[in-house]
């Protein structure tokens, strides 16, 4: 974890999300940082063109001076680094610029040596020493300054040369979890460390991850995967943000059906269209990120209609987003704006769902509306200009590439109370009936996982063979479920509190946010990797290849201890299903437009080789030592 996504889980935490860093040298968030306002202070920077008002060539100590009013949710200090009265004072005026409930991170918190903790000059006066490898008395800034003000907590993550977090102890109900700071981090090995984990209440960056998530009313979901920091690196970014979304009121609103853009130097798929005031000015349409508009499946703005075009219609309605045609971006894009729904269940007037040029899931839409009371004389479709007396825009409460709001779940919970209880309290959702449906796209090795959940006592259920209201039946009786990541993932938000869910990766990738979306629903997530894909394939296409991994029997042994673990180096299941694996594969990606999104990764051949070793033997292989010896 770098010090860029600890900041970000921070400024996730904050409602206006304004961010600062006071540097000397080279910035080590600012440039990573998604907030959106941010600011960086440095005094070496170069000036280049017109001034930048979000990057100041000052000093700390100036910069601080001069702007006294000026607050922010996360300030992150990292500058002057002089004396001890120095560096206090110059904390005292970083903590001015903090706003309530916000975070001040400072940065070298952790020398490894006695010697490290020197002041500066009596520091570079030691033989061999440079001012790169100092770290100062910055430690005892920070305890100076939770001494003078008893209601600042701390905590400081064993992580780099460490990094402080300072707060009003009110912040949240409970602090991190700091009895087994051991895990992971460069500072493991300096010799104050252990006269200073108690004051500095260090902890690992795992508990840090998962203070975030409890904090936020979930647990954080186990992981049994083998790139781990990565994962917890994405799960520290993936917390729910504690902001009711918010309602736009548009007197004449047109909506404009959606339509792809074409623009050819666009890399990726953009639509325009949605919601306009009355001059034509884009009101809204529909996003994957919460503070950059212009990413995939996002809508970009509106375009011109002819008003003689335009029909009017004289009535109030409700804008519910986009008619989706994908399954699982139904269940979470498509009922982003439902959450307004539940919570004004007096509302008797219309909704609307905006047409686009893909084949749209009507159907399985306005069944999901019709249980939380919204027939379907009440639902209109948008597949033209359309002038209305009034629209009312309810905010997305999910952007699926990085946020959650309040309100959020509200959705799930309605539609699973309208559903009868199922009566298998253990399922399996198994993905075999639909991939042997699509055989240019098949799953190898899904039912050894099958099976083994079977010998568990979970009944196998194939999602496809019932219809949505048994589909979702199933999920709220379950106590337990398992299944291979994709959309069913997103069919488990209608599970209740407390429900274990097992959730099996199908790719190397970093995925998590199906994970974090389970969590947040007040399940017990475990996330497993089971993925033997020897060569890379894309999430959504495949083919997949499913065999037992080292972090699979970690699993077993956890859950279910007393088990026997069928084939458990894998080698049964990648005799019979490699080869055949392969051939799927070679159909795939053998067009040149398919195989170009892998020929780099191929080309290396030292990652290849890592790749089938760990696949295939369980044994990953010295990738440096491997490369160094290439290149001699």
């Amino acid at each position: 974890m770098r010090t860029s996504d600890v900041c970000n889980a921070l400024v996730a935490q904050t409602r206006a999300r304004r961010f600062i860093e006071l540097s000397r040298g080279k910035p080590l968030a600012y440039p990573r940082v998604t907030a959106a306002q941010r600011t960086l202070v440095d005094p070496t920077l170069e000036t280049r063109g017109v001034a930048d008002r979000r990057r100041v060539r000052l000093t700390a100590t100036d910069w601080l001076k001069l702007h006294t009013p000026d607050l922010f949710d996360v300030v992150l200090y990292s500058a002057e680094r002089n004396t001890l009265e120095e560096i206090t004072q110059a904390l005292r005026n970083a903590l001015a610029h903090v706003a309530e409930g916000g975070f001040l991170v400072v940065a070298r918190t952790l020398p490894r040596a006695h010697e490290q903790q020197l002041e500066r000059a009596e520091f570079l006066a030691l033989q061999n020493q440079t001012d790169r490898s100092w770290v100062g008395p910055v430690w005892k800034a920070c305890l100076q300054l939770l001494e003078e003000l008893p209601s600042l907590a701390i905590m400081t993550l064993d992580m780099e040369w460490g990094l402080s977090i300072i707060y009003e102890e009110t912040r949240f109900s409970s602090a991190p979890d700091a009895s087994n700071p051991t895990i992971g981090g460069v500072s493991l090995h300096q010799d104050l460390r252990d006269s200073l984990i108690d004051p500095l209440s260090v902890v690992s960056v795992e508990q840090f991850v998962a203070w975030l998530h409890r904090v936020e009313g979930h647990s954080l979901p186990r992981v049994y995967v083998e790139d781990r920091s990565a994962t917890l690196d994405k799960l520290a970014a993936s917390v729910l943000r504690r902001r009711d979304p918010g309602i736009r009121y548009v007197d004449g609103g047109i909506v404009l059906p959606f339509r792809a853009v074409t623009d050819g130097r666009l890399a990726i798929k953009t639509w325009e269209g949605g919601i306009l005031e009355r001059d034509l000015t884009f009101v809204d349409g529909f996003r994957s990120h919460a503070d950059d508009p212009v990413r995939n499946r996002s809508c970009t703005g509106g375009y011109y209609v002819a008003p003689e075009d335009i029909e009017y219609r004289d009535e109030e309605v409700v804008y519910l987003g986009q008619l989706e045609e994908h399954f699982g971006h139904l269940l979470v894009d498509g009922l982003a704006r439902w959450w307004w729904l539940v919570r004004n269940p007096e509302y008797r007037g219309r909704v609307i769902l905006v047409a686009r040029n893909d084949t749209p899931l009507l159907a399985q839409t306005l069944t999901l509306l019709a249980m939380i009371g919204i027939e379907q004389n009440r639902v209109v479709v948008v597949d033209s200009p359309t002038r209305f007396r009034k629209v009312v825009v309810p905010e997305q409460s999910f952007y699926r590439l990085n946020a959650v709001l309040d309100h959020w779940g509200d959705v799930y919970d309605a539609i699973s109370d309208a559903c009868r209880t199922g009566s298998q309290d253990r399922v399996y959702l198994t993905r075999q009936a639909h991939a042997s449906s699509k055989p240019n796209n098949p799953d190898f090795g899904e039912e050894y996982f099958s099976q083994y959940f079977s010998d568990r006592g979970f009944a196998l259920v194939s999602p496809e063979t019932l219809t949505l209201e048994e589909q979702i039946s199933t999920i709220t009786g379950a106590k337990e479920i398992a299944f291979v990541d994709g959309t069913l993932a997103h069919l488990a938000l209608f599970s209740r509190p407390g429900t274990k869910i097992t959730l099996l990766k199908r790719t190397a990738r970093v995925e998590t946010i199906r994970a974090v979306e389970l969590a947040m629903r007040q399940t017990q997530v475990s996330l497993v990797d089971v993925t033997k894909n020897v060569l890379p394939v894309e999430h959504v296409r495949g083919p997949f290849l499913f065999a037992p991994t080292p972090q699979w029997l970690d699993y077993c042994h956890d859950a279910y201890p007393e088990a026997d673990i069928p084939d458990p180096d894998g080698t049964e299941a990648l005799q019979r299903y490699l080869l055949p694996w392969l051939r799927s594969w070679t159909r795939t990606y053998s067009s040149p437009k398919a195989f170009r999104k892998f020929h780099k990764q191929l080309d290396d051949k030292v990652g290849l080789l890592d790749r089938l070793s760990r696949y295939t033997l369980d044994t990953p292989i010295d990738v440096a030592a491997y490369r160094k010896l290439l290149s001699d």
